[in-house]
């Protein structure tokens, strides 16, 4: 009976080495093909780590030589994401970049209802294009990395201090006019503005004629439109509790 017992558990724990193993991942940048230096790594981890600590947003940095078999880069994506568990909460939110050097493709991908909501099509599709244009396709990885995050931490915060500078302004705008409207309503006479206003009989006037002094030309020149700022070039798609914008750099 013992030895049954024991052949039982032997077989149960060699079972588990066939199945993946799904753990919490505390990696935010892995980097499988080596394009970062090891100090690089470590400052981009610790950005990380400081913006998911004072800003509540799980940001994460894959980079790999190829898809690994899979069809699509939004799979191989989805696939890295469950599969290393990433993401904060019950919902699992965040928001990652993911490269593939072989054929230099990337993704960023959305996950979670409110990370897909706060980083919807066009927000990504501007991040990939201040990434991608200005750093990924020059080859300057480690500062598109970081451009990346903080992006990601601009989409959340600027929405934030707008509404905060709106509900400081409105109270003081509103006391302003409130102020100014008792100051007039005590006052029964203004000052007139024009002098002919405190002439009896009003100003007569015998000859009135136009004299054409000059003319003023205002050439206003408008500027070329950067194309590192809008969001064309890229495909955005949605899946599930998945939103991805890829393409190629």
């Amino acid at each position: 009976m013992r030895k049954k017992i024991t052949f039982l558990l032997f077989a149960l724990l060699l079972s588990f080495c066939f199945f993946p193993v799904r753990a919490d991942s505390s990696d935010h940048v892995i980097d499988e093909h080596g394009i970062l230096s090891q100090e690089q790594k470590e400052n981009l981890e610790q950005y990380a780590k400081k913006i998911e600590k004072n800003q509540k947003i799980s940001v994460y940095i894959r980079v790999y030589q190829d898809m690994k078999g899979y069809s699509t880069i939004e799979a191989f994506s989805e696939k890295i994401y469950t599969s290393q568990n990433l993401g904060s909460g019950q919902e699992r939110e965040g928001i990652m970049l993911l490269l593939t050097m072989r054929d230099r493709g990337f993704d960023i991908v959305a996950h979670g209802k409110k990370s897909k909501a706060i980083y919807h099509a066009k927000k990504r599709e501007k991040i990939a294009s201040k990434v991608v244009n200005n750093y990924l396709r020059q080859n300057n990885y480690y500062e598109g990395f970081r451009c990346f995050m903080k992006e990601c931490v601009n989409t959340v915060m600027v929405p934030f201090y707008i509404r905060c500078a709106i509900s400081g302004i409105v109270p003081l705008l509103i006391a302003a006019l409130y102020v100014f409207a008792l100051k007039r309503r005590h006052h029964s006479a203004d000052i007139q503005l024009e002098a002919m206003d405190y002439i009896q009989r009003g100003l007569q006037l015998s000859k009135q004629s136009d004299i054409y002094l000059y003319t003023t030309t205002t050439v206003i020149h408008k500027p070329k439109n950067d194309s590192s700022d809008d969001g064309g070039g890229f495909h955005s798609s949605s899946s599930g509790s998945f939103g991805h914008t890829s393409g190629h750099f």
